[in-house]
């Protein structure tokens, strides 16, 4: 990779270069050619001009290709490694003070490592190729005639060294700009949430917060555009000054009036190299903001530690598998568990109820090794769950919540993501065991319909459904069922949970609610209070 990077940026200084000798040389060409020299004087001219000309599309055109390759096999690299990196910490504490959620946080990763792979093509590779250019420029220069190179280096510094530090600079300014941009984002949702009950009460102006944000906001904007035109002028003038400066002390008593124009406008071709050095600069600011956001969220502590030699799965005892929790304390920030007991036996079905926060999404966590314990125990037909790879244990205890993800592709393929290779009549068998036979007959192309984003909608308890599918397809032998009916009204949510339980053909059921739907098909009802289970009635 380093090996492709180090040749895109000689073919880009050789290109800056190829351009500066085609335009210096032709101008050579036609000021000496109208002397009517003899022909052999613009041979060699003609020559460098022609192979200028064709050389130079040629490494632009390599320089590309090979800039890209490397920071395309750049830019998987750091993809590959943030999800390494991101899927131990998913789900917990990572997402869960994120009010977006772990789509909101992939797109901010994904937004953040494309960030510092643009700084590869926007920020090394043109400075690179600039410095690189600009010295064999100079020493080539100052070679045939020291003083037209000493002559163009301050506008060369103007442009290649003082704007790029003023764009730099306003960059640094900027990020005060994007907080007005969040600080106006916050008053408008305010304002327009309490406008009539401000205005009922007569609380004075109601949206002279917004107006203050909009005017802070404005006035960023303004010093932004103020700093990106001072940015172009001062490169703009460099550029000018690199030009002048040869133009200035060409002698052309001594060097004629051919080489003394080839100078200028070599110099003219030269100075485009600092052109983009700007935009290089605010490039290099952003990459380091996103590497710093990166940094300090995959900074982030495990929530689960993979055993280092894992044991494997204990044989099933009998027709099912057994879970056992005794003296469990855990929580992802403080302690929504402590010293909770509980036993789900084979094919038994247990109702654990709880207000909203009492620790029941904790409790499936854990089952889930999504969330390691800090004190007690957990056994998997009597193997602590610590000594199991994550993945194992997933493959055994399933879990359908409120959130389920639906991918924007067919439903098939929504499918076989828990079970690939299964064929259509199984797919077709569990949606009907969870009751979709009448939403898969209004789909368009069946199976081969596609969901989500540009695709068929698919509302919530269709959503849950489709998720205890993948876990029917999946086979697990516990299912546990965090807040089924969340969002649903009553009569859909007891249908819901009902099918769900149904549909378990004889798994063990772990239902974790607050409402009421489903809990008269238990076995048991449990009530999580102050982090412990304690018997329950029927009714809660």
């Amino acid at each position: 990779m380093r090996a492709r990077a180090g040749l895109a940026v000689a073919a880009g200084a050789a290109a800056v270069l190829a351009g500066a000798a085609l335009t210096a040389t032709a101008t050579w060409l036609i000021v000496t050619a109208a002397d009517r020299p003899p022909v052999l004087t613009l041979s060699v001219a003609a020559v460098v001009v022609r192979a200028s000309a064709t050389a130079r599309p040629l490494l632009v055109l390599a320089e590309r290709l090979l800039s890209h390759d490397a920071a395309l096999a750049r830019l998987a690299q750091r993809r590959a490694a943030v999800v390494a990196a991101l899927v131990p910490r998913l789900p917990g504490p990572l997402t869960r003070r994120r009010a977006g959620g772990s789509g909101d946080l992939l797109v901010q990763l994904v937004h953040d490592v494309d960030a510092r792979v643009d700084a590869l093509l926007r920020w090394r590779h043109p400075v690179a190729v600039a410095a690189l250019a600009l010295a064999a420029a100079l020493a080539t220069a100052a070679a045939a005639d020291p003083a037209p190179a000493l002559a163009a280096l301050p506008g060369l510094l103007v442009a290649g060294l003082a704007a790029p530090l003023l764009a730099g600079w306003a960059e640094r300014r900027a990020d005060a700009h994007r907080d007005d941009v969040a600080a106006l984002a916050q008053a408008a949702a305010e304002s327009a949430a309490g406008v009539e009950d401000l205005l009922a009460v007569g609380a004075g102006e109601p949206l002279e917060p917004l107006r203050r944000s909009v005017s802070r906001l404005a006035a960023g904007e303004r010093r932004r555009a103020r700093a990106a035109a001072a940015t172009a002028a001062l490169q703009a003038l460099g550029a000018g000054l690199a030009v002048l400066g040869p133009a200035l002390v060409a002698d052309a008593s001594r060097a004629g009036a051919a080489w003394a124009a080839a100078a200028v406008l070599a110099a003219a071709g030269v100075a485009e190299a600092t052109r983009g050095l700007p935009d290089a600069v605010r490039a290099r600011h952003r990459a380091r903001q996103a590497a710093q956001r990166s940094a300090e969220l995959l900074a982030t502590p495990l929530a689960a530690h993979e055993p280092a030699a894992p044991r494997p799965l204990p044989a099933p005892a009998g027709a099912g598998r057994r879970l056992r929790l005794r003296g469990v304390v855990a929580g992802w920030e403080g302690t929504a568990l402590d010293g909770l007991d509980l036993d789900l036996a084979p094919g038994e079905v247990v109702a654990v109820r709880g207000a909203s926060g009492s620790g029941k999404s904790t409790l499936a966590a854990v089952l889930m090794r999504f969330l390691d314990v800090r004190g007690g125990a957990v056994e998997l037909d009597g193997v602590p769950l610590a000594q199991l790879d994550g993945d194992d244990v997933r493959s055994v205890v399933g879990l359908v919540g409120d959130d389920e993800h639906v991918f924007a592709t067919s439903l098939r393929e929504n499918l076989l993501l828990a079970s690939p290779g299964r064929a259509d009549a199984d797919l077709l068998a569990v949606l009907h065991r969870v009751r979709l036979d009448a939403w898969l007959a209004s789909l368009p192309a069946g199976l081969d319909s596609r969901l989500g984003d540009g695709g068929a909608p698919v509302s919530g308890g269709e959503r849950r459904r489709l998720a205890m599918a993948r876990a029917l397809l999946a086979d697990v032998a516990v299912l546990v069922l965090d807040e089924p009916s969340e969002g649903l009204d009553e009569a859909t949510g007891r249908a819901l949970v009902a099918d769900l339980v149904r549909a378990g053909g004889g798994r063990s059921v772990l239902l974790l609610a607050h409402r009421e739907e489903g809990v008269d098909l238990a076995d048991r009802v449990l009530r999580l209070r102050h982090g412990r289970l304690e018997p329950a009635g029927r009714g809660g």
